[in-house]
């Protein structure tokens, strides 16, 4: 859902490019790239997934996606891609893609912005759960939990770079925003 609403986010945010006639999504696995275009079968973005094997040829994937049509870049929030943020953000910028990724250090390295969990409160909720088990509690009597805090962060310098004006009422729910 987290993928969906990303999504939904980037639209809301491209006051220019209100359809999108391409969609480059960034990922290192292929289960997760299905997931968003099966959850959104209806979405007017056109979802085309470009797996990441090999960091060095990050410069080709961008470039693929680009003469393929994309018009932004969806970075999903895998652990391998945290690295690639600053790589990812750069090139996007350079082919005049705007970027978007789950990951809340991703609109500080160069991209447009972005919407995911507050990964700090999910390590202290986390660290809660292992201080209930060394208590004494069974971990399968422990509840699944799911993230409650959902932070937008909006990189107003890179809309200025990609010509872009963000609406009022996205910098209004945003977390943060970089000037």
């Amino acid at each position: 859902m987290r993928a969906v609403q990303t999504l939904e986010v980037q639209r809301a945010a491209e006051a220019n490019v209100i359809h999108f006639v391409g969609h480059a999504v960034m990922s290192d696995a292929d289960n997760e790239g299905a997931l968003v275009t099966s959850r959104h079968p209806a979405a007017e973005a056109q979802l085309d997934v470009r797996e990441i094997k090999d960091p060095a040829r990050l410069g080709n994937v961008i470039g693929d996606a680009t003469k393929a049509g994309a018009g932004a870049v969806l970075v999903l929030g895998s652990p391998p891609l945290y690295g690639l943020s600053q790589p990812l953000a750069e090139l996007a910028l350079k082919h005049r893609l705007p970027s978007v990724s789950a990951w809340q250090e991703f609109p500080e390295k160069g991209g447009l912005a972005s919407y995911g969990t507050d990964i700090q409160e999910l390590f202290q909720r986390a660290a809660g759960m292992v201080d209930r088990i060394a208590k004494g509690a069974k971990p399968a009597d422990l509840p699944v939990e799911q993230p409650t805090k959902f932070d937008l962060v909006v990189n107003l310098k890179t809309a200025k770079a990609l010509g872009l004006k963000i609406p009022e009422p996205v910098l209004l729910r945003a977390n943060e925003v970089i000037r």
